[in-house]
């Protein structure tokens, strides 16, 4: 993944992205302050100033935690905050979130029960995925990569469901969604209800994953 790569410098060590000061002392963010910097990347006219350097994100369930073998914090910082507005996600196939998925990210991040990474690979990064409520053809990611200082960062991406088939990807974790870990091309162990996914989409998802596996039903 790009975002993983551009996390090292040519030297193999990893960039310090976050700063000590920044984040000593930080407190984990309210959903009110943060409706308030969402609100303001949705806005016409963004002003960046209003936008701390570093905002603390609420931590995974303990669980996940440790199957994931994280020590560190979660943050977002003001330059993957103007990564990730609307206006510039729109310039690079439309891979911005509705507003309404963007303030639901603390949510989403303590409530979460599994992860997706890569195997084999030299990057420490973890993804969570949900399915786009509106368009089941979709997966949002929060991609979080390790810094320097051992947290994570973390930014927001919205891809084909599609586009997760034949990855080397391992689930970690219980709770994942039928259509997502029939796109990976896994037995999922837990499944969560979900009104959103449609019979259609997981035979769409399932035939496109058997195809590419050279089964039949």
């Amino acid at each position: 993944m790009e975002d993983e790569k551009s996390n090292f410098m040519p030297n193999g060590k990893r960039k310090k992205e976050l700063v000590e000061k920044d984040i000593k002392g930080l407190k984990v963010i309210s959903q009110k302050d943060f409706n308030t910097i969402v609100d303001n990347l949705y806005s016409p006219e963004i002003n960046f100033k209003d936008i701390p350097n570093v905002v603390l994100l609420p931590n995974l369930k303990k669980k996940l935690r440790n199957l994931l073998g994280i020590t560190g914090n979660l943050y977002f910082t003001k330059r993957r905050f103007a990564h990730t507005n609307p206006v510039t996600k729109a310039r690079h196939s439309n891979q911005s979130f509705r507003i309404e998925e963007y303030k639901g990210i603390l949510r989403w991040i303590k409530n979460s029960t599994y992860a997706i990474r890569e195997n084999g690979s030299c990057y420490r990064t973890f993804m969570l995925t949900k399915l786009d409520e509106e368009d089941n053809s979709k997966v949002n990611i929060l991609l979080f990569t390790e810094d320097e200082l051992g947290n994570f960062v973390v930014t927001l991406k919205k891809i084909e469901i599609k586009a997760l088939i034949n990855k080397n990807y391992e689930l970690v974790g219980a709770g994942v969604e039928p259509a997502i870990s029939l796109a990976l091309g896994k037995r999922p162990t837990t499944l969560t209800s979900s009104a959103t996914n449609s019979d259609k989409t997981i035979t769409s998802t399932k035939e496109t994953v058997n195809n590419n596996l050279g089964r039949r039903e």
